[in-house]
């Protein structure tokens, strides 16, 4: 029997450029026979979408688009009321990645080549993966499956969104460039699984994946499987600081540095008395927050890989 597969492409993504792609999108999907491709309008339509192709039983629901488009489709398949086999069956995760960072497809080792994206789609390469859930100090959940940054990275994504004249890494990179200038640190206090970590800090990530902005390899050691959130805790620094600990995260060197925590836990709350700004799979929150609570979800969605 023929896999029944959903795309959901996302014309917004990378500054508005994926839907100049969309001839060579469905030239590349033409090859393997009848597939719905659907598109979003707005946002939060990806969610929707996913939601809806779950409960009408697609093999695969893919998102075309960045992180941000990935995200919005995991929430609609993990979020949908009702019981969802993942283990064993049900629908998988699939991507095309047509977004500035595409850091989750990279983690996943998709490559950004059309061609090799979609054809992967048809394959029976299927893998369970951890997802976060995050609850904030308004009692909104949503799930996240690459990252969520507090602090300095959110700035950092930001600034990136104002940027029109680059794409991909090198829009990330001008916006590191930006968010040294202007990011202040706060107060926080970080608890992970009985420990805790208190003080000024730049900033807080809390990652399954392993990279963020286009090439950041923030929490290198990641594993997305393994049943572990990954966190990176950089402490208040002056800003030559900053500018010199760039290149080791670009390298994913980091670690080594003695002012930065490098830990692990299922469970992670963050207190920020003062607030700070927030990204969640690359995409910005409105507002600063001032509580955020992560629970790791073990082996919880299939995705193609």
């Amino acid at each position: 029997m023929a896999r029944r597969i959903k795309v959901i492409h996302n014309p917004a993504a990378d500054r508005g450029r994926s839907a100049g792609r969309l001839p060579e999108i469905r030239a590349c999907l033409d090859p393997y026979g009848t597939v719905d491709l659907a598109q979003t309008a707005r946002g939060g339509d990806a969610t929707r979408l996913a939601a809806q192709a779950l409960g009408q039983g697609y093999d695969v629901i893919a998102a075309c688009g960045g992180d941000g488009t990935v995200n919005e489709v995991v929430n609609g398949m993990i979020s949908r009321p009702g019981p969802v086999e993942r283990k064993a069956g049900g629908s998988a995760l699939g991507i095309i990645p047509v977004g500035s960072g595409n850091d989750f497809a990279w983690g996943l080792g998709v490559n950004r080549n059309l061609r090799e994206s979609c054809a992967r789609l048809f394959t029976e390469h299927a893998r369970c993966i951890d997802v976060a859930c995050l609850r904030d100090h308004r009692g909104q959940t949503q799930y996240f499956c690459n990252g969520v940054g507090l602090g300095f990275d959110a700035v950092v994504a930001r600034e990136a969104g104002r940027i029109r004249c680059l794409g991909g890494f090198w829009k990330y990179l001008a916006g590191v460039l930006r968010a040294v200038a202007s990011c202040r640190p706060a107060s926080a206090t970080v608890r992970y699984d009985g420990e805790t970590i208190a003080g000024r800090i730049l900033m807080v990530n809390v990652f399954n994946g392993r990279r963020s902005g286009g090439g950041f390899r923030v929490t290198p050691g990641a594993v997305m499987d393994d049943g572990y959130l990954d966190v990176c805790i950089v402490p208040e620094m002056n800003r030559l600081s900053m500018l010199g600990l760039i290149p080791k995260v670009l390298r994913g060197s980091h670690g080594t540095d003695r002012r930065i925590r490098m830990v692990r836990g299922r469970h992670i709350v963050v207190e920020i008395p003062g607030g700070l700004a927030m990204q969640i799979d690359g995409e910005i929150r409105s507002e600063p927050v001032r509580h955020v609570e992560v629970r790791v979800l073990q082996d919880q969605l299939r995705v193609i890989a």
